[in-house]
């Protein structure tokens, strides 16, 4: 049983079901998935990241994620937009852009131990403008929608059975498995109250500290195929040409709401625009009280504050009175737990309950990290034991 229909839930379901395992997904038709709110951008930005603990498996799987498309996309029948390209990050001072220089940048030895390309990092000239852009080289980018109904269509081709249903009690769960299911919980922001409502929570002192004073707060991303960038003169036109197909523009700091753009629509004006950002900091959500994941004023006005910054950043470019038709908006609850990206471990069961019939896996994601780590479900459930033992 796969608690959660977010990008590691989705991938970690196709992983137990292609190794044969008879595999059910449970999901709250309540909890909006932070993974249908991304855009993705599976950007490493380069040196900034090189520290984190899981960063040799990220760069492994940078590597393997246009053949793992490929893969989900000759199994599922459906087309899922890929891009490769460079990220741009954009300042509103120099104070700001040395400061993020010197944040991110490291020794070029320690570079080179860690496996990233020597130049991965950059600044840019910046004609007309008071800062240096900074440039991460080898970025990339999923259609996150498009991924996930992907594998949607593949789990299903296996036989795997989706249900939605509220988890958030021990009885409910119980009504669901039986003495011979294992439990993997893949609830991303919903991971520690599901913990709490299972009675897991004591069962790994560790987690506890690694699953400490977790933040939330609620993204959003707006899709646009109609579009107007219009270049007015030589230096917003020579920005223009610095990017790729497909794009990573952090706007400037002085924006609030930190909005990203990203997607080749950046180049055409047909072709599919990103916007996306963490729009709402929310204090404790839970699952007793669904309704507070529906988009309320507070985040009605949040978003249209990101909308108005989106535009005021590209003026600040250069770039000509640009014009959005956002079609589609998608909503999510995200959480942080520190610095930790990925959280993968076997529970071990403290109550009688879980010791007399079942045993319990976490697979989580921390702010839409799941996506660089989806094509690792197969081997992050078998480093924590699962795969080999009946899924259920």
């Amino acid at each position: 049983m796969v608690i959660g229909r977010g990008i590691l839930g989705l991938s970690s379901a196709h992983a137990l079901a292609l190794a044969g395992q008879a595999v059910d997904v449970v999901s709250s038709p309540h909890w909006p998935r932070a993974s249908a709110a991304a855009a993705a951008n599976l950007a490493l930005k380069a040196q900034s990241f090189a520290r984190h603990p899981h960063f040799a498996l990220k760069l492994r799987m940078r590597e393997r994620y246009a053949d793992w498309v490929q893969e989900v996309e000759k199994e599922s029948a459906r087309l899922v937009p890929f891009w490769q390209g460079r990220g741009i990050a954009l300042f509103d001072s120099c104070e700001a852009s040395e400061a993020q220089w010197r944040r991110v940048r490291q020794p070029e030895a320690d570079v080179l131990t860690r496996g990233l390309p020597p130049q991965s990092l950059s600044k840019l000239p910046s004609e007309g403008r008071d800062s240096w852009p900074l440039c991460y080289e080898r970025e990339s980018w999923v259609d996150a929608d498009a991924l996930l109904s992907a594998l949607e269509t593949a789990c299903l081709s296996h036989g795997v059975r989706f249900f939605e249903r509220q988890v958030d009690s021990w009885q409910a769960l119980s009504e669901l498995v039986d003495e011979n299911t294992h439990v993997l919980v893949c609830a991303g922001a919903g991971t520690p109250r599901l913990l709490q409502v299972l009675e897991l929570e004591a069962c790994a002192p560790p987690l506890r500290t690694r699953l400490a004073r977790p933040r939330w707060s609620a993204g959003s991303v707006f899709v646009s195929r109609s579009h107007s960038l219009h270049a007015p003169n030589n230096a917003a036109a020579s920005f223009l040409s610095l990017l790729p197909s497909a794009a990573l523009v952090d706007l400037p700091e002085r924006c609030e709401a930190a909005p990203t753009l990203s997607g080749p629509g950046l180049q055409a004006p047909r072709e599919a625009l990103f916007l996306s950002s963490t729009t709402l900091r929310l204090k404790n959500p839970g699952f007793e009280n669904p309704s507070l994941f529906v988009p309320d004023p507070s985040w009605a006005e949040e978003n249209g504050r990101l909308l108005r910054a989106t535009k005021e950043g590209l003026q600040f470019l250069g770039l000509e009175d640009p014009v959005f038709l956002w079609e589609q908006a998608r909503h999510g609850v995200r959480v942080g737990f520190g610095h930790e990206e990925l959280v993968a471990c076997a529970l071990e069961p403290c109550k009688p309950k879980w010791t007399r019939h079942k045993a319990a896996f976490l697979l989580a994601g921390a702010h839409k990290s799941g996506f660089l780590f989806a094509p690792a479900a197969s081997e992050l459930l078998a480093s924590i034991g699962l795969l080999g033992k009946s899924a259920g």
